[in-house]
């Protein structure tokens, strides 16, 4: 080889950066709280407000610092002069209850912030687990899938083999051909809607894009369904949040009416005259009128307190009545779920029934293609309520901050990215 080329391929590897190194993640639902609590970059948003509060707090409770005061005057005219300086110290006192009163409704909003945290936490949870739960579900759907695919293809080499021997005509091959289209292009679309559930997924959890996931946990769609006693319209961080932000309003009207009488300063410092006469001095500054009833800061007060009271009690019942129809929705699609899925495990049986049916002449084309769109049917709607019952399920999660979902033993696959 030249001596260039080596030289020249020996400095592009020199440059060249090191691939990097894909991770495999097996991750079960249960471990979705820590990780995504400590390494979410959701997560981290959600700390750095709790810290903003906490620093917004300190801000509002810290006392004033003195001022430091200097001033020199000099007057005269060519022949005489006098020359006056002073050095002091300025500070302002507020009334000792408006401090009290500060310090109340800066910890309420504190505590505020705290439960409004646990609230946001619960959320992000949830959001997370239900993703998860949804991946699982493209899977199965995928391999229920991938049954109808390799049905199809089988009746379509049986059409294929009857139209060599000129029992039936291209028209029956070209209609499975389609019904097997129909299957692939569903195929591509359930998948491409998994990558991006996905990546989406994988975003939210902090994990790199490069690493592959897998998913461990196995999902039971046959028991445990949502029963009514399982779920009540109880007190939430959220809930908490907003009552503890009202009574931080309240204070609010406390303090304003504290600023009836207003803060006093008062200075204290050294005087030099001419650097010969020297002494103290003492000042009090009073705003004026002394007692300016501040009737206008306490109505804005009140009425901010009176319409946050107001909204926290129509929160309160609106959440109880949305708790209570989501209850009741996921009773009635836990009883259908409960019912069909015999069913629905059985799909790959009666699906290879029916082509067994259709190749051994027990019915027609036209029965199977219709028995094949009618099992289709049945899976996509068994699937649609599926999705909405683990809506409800994970939407209740975020209200009642608890685990509803648990993984089962009724599949034992693993899938990954």
């Amino acid at each position: 080889m030249n001596l260039k080329v080596s030289i020249l391929i020996a400095t592009c590897l020199t440059l060249t950066p090191p691939a990097a190194s894909s991770e495999e993640i097996r991750i079960g639902i249960e471990d979705i709280s820590g990780m995504a609590l400590s390494q979410s970059p959701l997560a981290l948003i959600l700390d750095g407000d709790l810290s903003l509060a906490q620093a917004e707090r300190d801000l509002a409770v810290r006392w004033t610092n003195p001022s430091l005061v200097w001033e020199m005057e000099e007057v005269g005219d060519d022949e005489t002069s006098s020359r006056e300086w002073v050095v002091a110290l300025e500070k302002e006192f507020a009334m000792p209850w408006s401090y009290a009163k500060k310090r109340a409704g800066s910890n309420l909003r504190l505590s505020s912030a705290h439960q409004g945290w646990e609230a946001s936490k619960w959320r992000l949870i949830s959001r997370l687990r239900h993703g998860y739960v949804t991946l699982k579900l493209r899977d199965i759907e995928a391999e229920i899938l991938e049954i109808f695919e390799e049905i199809i293809g089988d009746a379509s080499r049986v059409v294929t083999d009857r139209k060599e021997q000129g029992t039936v005509s291209g028209i029956e091959k070209r209609l499975i051909d389609m019904s097997l289209v129909a299957v692939q292009a569903r195929m591509v679309e359930t998948r491409a809607a998994r990558r991006e559930l996905m990546d989406g997924w994988k975003t939210a959890m902090g994990i790199e894009a490069g690493d592959s996931v897998v998913l461990v946990s196995e999902l039971e769609l046959t028991s445990d369904w949502l029963s009514s006693g399982s779920v009540t319209a109880v007190g939430s961080s959220d809930v908490e949040s907003r009552r503890l932000a009202t009574e931080a309003l309240r204070e609010d009207i406390g303090l304003e009416k504290a600023d009836i009488f207003p803060a006093l300063s008062i200075a204290g410092g050294y005087k030099s005259v001419d650097d010969q006469f020297t002494g103290f001095i003492v000042g009090l500054s009073l705003p004026i009128p002394l007692r300016t009833r501040n009737s206008g800061g306490v109505d804005r007060a009140t009425a901010e307190h009176r319409k946050a009271q107001a909204e926290l009690d129509l929160y309160e019942t609106a959440r109880e009545r949305h708790i209570s129809r989501l209850m009741r929705t996921a009773r009635e699609e836990a009883d259908l779920l409960e019912r069909y899925h015999g069913d629905f495990a059985l799909i790959d049986k009666h699906i290879a029934d029916l082509a067994v049916s259709y190749r051994e002449g027990w019915i027609d084309l036209g029965d199977f293609l219709e028995g094949i769109r009618t099992y289709a049917e049945g899976i996509e709607s068994y699937f649609d309520m599926l999705e909405d019952y683990h809506d409800i399920v994970f939407e209740l999660e975020k209200l009642t901050e608890r685990e509803l979902f648990a993984p089962g033993q009724a599949r034992k696959e693993e899938t990954g990215s």
